[in-house]
Parts: structure tokens; sequence; C-alpha cells
């Protein structure tokens, strides 16, 4: 287990699925990578009320 994040075989696809699309702003940011958006500044731009840390966080997050 890395960050929380369950990488076992046997996992349930479905919970991990909910697990990663229920924290918040990871649909955000997901919808923004698909858009294009590659650097720090440009997931901000939209959303002035994303903190640097936990939009710090999340991009690691995604990335384990």
């Amino acid at each position: 287990m890395k960050n929380n994040v369950i990488y076992q075989s046997d996992a349930c696809p479905i919970n991990c699925v909910n697990d990663l699309l229920s924290r918040k702003w990871v649909f955000g940011i997901m919808k923004d990578l698909f858009a294009g958006k590659k650097h720090f500044n440009e997931f901000k731009e939209d959303k002035p009320e994303l903190s640097n840390v936990v939009l710090s966080k999340t991009l690691k997050y995604l990335e384990d």
C-alpha cells in the first residue's frame, strides 16, 4: 500500500474507482488533464479556491 492506495490484484475495481473519484478536486483535475493541461498554474486558472497544497497533494495522489 502506497499513500493509502491499494495495489492488490484482488482489489475490487469498482471500489478503487469510487475511492479515486470521491476525492475532492480529482474529477476536475482529471478533466483538465484530458483537456491538455500539463502545468501547475494551468490547473489553478479556473479554480481560484483550490490551494497550492491541495493541488500538489492531489496531483501526487493521481501520479501514484
